[in-house]
């Protein structure tokens, strides 16, 4: 189930002045090598404001609110600007006379370049620690240091931890480009881009170059301490906790991120958790974050649930309700509940997510997009295909109107293809898995693996159509991506696996076809849930060769997997009518 996070930039000072009128600028983002300047023609609503401001020439614009004091609360609903996407999302800030309001924005064209740098070295990083962790499991195991059971083990934590950093990639990628850079000291400017250039081991030891982290968290509570107990303190002590608190709650970050490279996801966890609780009061954007995290690489469902509950909790006593940290926080709880199959809990939190989430956005928004599209997903993992389609065209309709949602488009592209191929229309599977395919293409190229998780999909939907050769060619080009980027004991690759066999079944090749399939289980291993699908598949070959027997055998592990599942998934009751078959025709067959 997909997650999302809203950056909201929450200013709070007060004046003792009334406010006349509130000054502004639009801005481009900082970044290495290139200063901000001001952007001119950007169109900004203020909330309670009854026009909309154009900034003029250097960013600049200015407004006053009637009845409005210094201090008081303002909130900007809208930011335009053809060609540029805005930083923080719906930035609020305090009325001042003395302190502008800063709007920062990124030209889409600088963004897309600076993530494809980021996103380029941070792959060729984690390749290379991938291929040194092999290397060296592989040399312990010829030296005999480890055993072929703890090589495998080890292998498995490497081959996952792999697939997670490169998970990560896409959105460190997008929070590090869109990083500004104005008002960073020196050494953070250096972590930055040394994060950036995925130049770890240097990050790392430049934040530890300003001490000991643990030491210096330690201080940094008794600062906020102080700051509790002494509400005379001087200002500038106030400054100095708040710079002290957004420099070690990047190291947090940094930090974080260096041990998910290296696949060291407890100590991950244990960063991000540490970030989450510098404030956990009203931090609620990285509770959420730190349960995410938790859900995504350490699969402590428990844990998770108790974050996003944590969440909910903060934003309904901490903020205005309803709010829009409400919707996610429900909304994540859903993606728990629907994990552990639990779907009509999840569709409960699912529908109470975007019925907050409208209240204060309304229909036409990307998170209420990804709503609707947790309700199709929940609805196909029941089996209700109808109403899956329903809902991921409802989140077609939505994401079409927005600006820069062609990721999330190929996302549903591919997820109603999905639907059309469990409704046996794999020519509209075909068409949909196509338009997904182009936009992949686009975006990450041909060589990315979730580019080829579309290879596979369409792959799949050709060999019904029977049209094998070009079946042949998309699963090849998956699984040579694949076996490339997450090895041979991965379940994409044995996705491709799985698909080869049918092939060569049909074909009438079988012993071809049970070669693959039984790398997909060797792949998988014999209690994975995807292994269901092997099974079921190496069942059909001997079927076909009229070996019943061993049919029985492999359907009934195929069966008794699905079953644990979800008894009344169509899989499901297509392979207990086939394992009755195989039954009935090996009775036959000893009579």
């Amino acid at each position: 189930m997909k997650k999302n996070i809203l950056l909201l930039l929450c200013l709070f000072i007060t004046f003792a002045v009334v406010a006349q009128k509130q000054q502004g600028l639009v801005r481009t983002i900082e970044r290495p090598g290139q200063k901000s300047e001001g952007i001119k023609g950007a169109t900004v609503k203020i909330n309670g404001y009854p026009n909309a401001l154009v900034s003029g020439k250097g960013g600049k614009f200015s407004f006053a609110i009637q009845g409005k004091k210094q201090g008081d609360r303002c909130l900007v609903t809208r930011v335009e600007k053809k060609g540029y996407t805005l930083i923080d999302k719906m930035p609020t800030f305090a009325y001042s006379i003395s302190t502008p309001v800063e709007i920062v924005m990124v030209s889409n064209k600088q963004l897309q370049q600076d993530e494809q740098r980021i996103r380029g070295k941070a792959e060729k990083k984690a390749a290379a620690i991938y291929e040194k962790r092999i290397a060296e499991l592989e040399r312990q195991l010829n030296e005999k240091t480890i055993s072929e059971e703890q090589y495998r083990e080890q292998l498995q934590l490497v081959f996952d931890g792999h697939e997670n950093f490169l998970k990560m990639i896409d959105e460190m990628a997008r929070r590090y480009a869109m990083t500004d850079y104005k008002g960073i000291s020196e050494i953070n400017r250096q972590i930055q881009e040394c994060i950036e250039n995925a130049e770890l081991e240097r990050a790392d030891s430049l934040i530890n170059s300003k001490g000991d982290i643990n030491l210096r968290n330690q201080e940094l509570q008794n600062k906020k301490e102080t700051t509790q107990k002494l509400a005379e303190l001087h200002k500038q002590a106030q400054e100095d906790y708040k710079i002290s608190l957004n420099d070690l709650a990047q190291d947090f970050y940094n930090k974080h991120l260096i041990c998910a490279a290296k696949y060291q996801n407890d100590s991950a966890a244990y960063w991000l958790e540490q970030r989450a609780a510098l404030d956990d009061t009203t931090n609620i954007e990285w509770v959420i974050r730190a349960g995410q995290f938790i859900d995504d690489y350490l699969s402590d469902d428990s844990l998770a649930l108790a974050y996003y509950q944590k969440a909910l909790f903060i934003a309904k006593n901490h903020y205005d309700t309803p709010n829009q940290w409400e919707a996610f926080a429900l909304n994540n709880i859903g993606s728990i509940y629907g994990k552990i199959g639990n779907y009509p809990t999840a569709l409960d939190y699912y529908f109470k997510a975007f019925e907050t989430d409208t209240l204060v956005l309304g229909l036409s928004n990307e998170n209420t997009a990804n709503i609707l599209n947790n309700i199709g997903l929940t609805y196909y993992e029941q089996g209700d295909f109808t109403k899956a389609l329903e809902y991921y065209n409802k989140t077609l309709d939505i994401e079409k109107q927005l600006d820069e949602a062609l990721p999330n488009i190929a996302r549903t592209y591919n997820n109603i293809g999905l639907v059309y191929y469990e409704l046996h229309e794999y020519k509209s599977a075909i068409e949909f898995y196509l338009l997904s395919i182009d936009i992949k293409e686009q975006i990450l190229g041909t060589n990315h693996y979730v580019t080829a998780q579309s290879y596979n999909n369409i792959g799949a939907a050709y060999v019904k159509e029977g049209e094998y050769k070009i079946a042949t060619e998309y699963i090849l080009k998956a699984m040579g991506i694949f076996e490339k980027v997450l090895g041979e004991k991965h379940p994409h690759t044995a996705s491709s696996y799985n698909i080869m066999g049918p092939i060569y079944e049909i074909q009438g090749e079988y012993e071809n076809a049970r070669t693959y399939l039984f790398k997909a289980l060797k792949a998988l291993g014999p209690n994975d849930y995807h292994a269901a699908f092997p099974y079921n598949n190496i069942a059909s070959t001997y079927f076909q060769q009229g070996n019943y027997s061993k049919a029985v055998e492999y359907y009934y592990k195929a069966l008794t997997i699905f079953e644990k599942i979800s008894p009344n998934h169509p899989n499901t009751k297509a392979v207990r009518e086939h394992y009755e078959k195989a039954k009935e025709a090996l009775e036959q067959q000893n009579n």
